[in-house]
């Protein structure tokens, strides 16, 4: 059977969720990090 060998669709939306999830984390944390140096400037 052909299905082993490619990764079910479910396994692409989890990678995507991760992925989605470390973008949104990484630019929440620049935005923090310009404030806090835009209140410090």
């Amino acid at each position: 059977m052909s299905n082993n060998s490619t990764p079910p669709p479910n396994a692409n939306r989890f990678t995507l969720a991760v992925i989605r999830a470390a973008v949104s984390g990484v630019v929440r944390g620049f935005i923090d990090w310009l404030l806090e140096n835009f209140m410090d400037w």
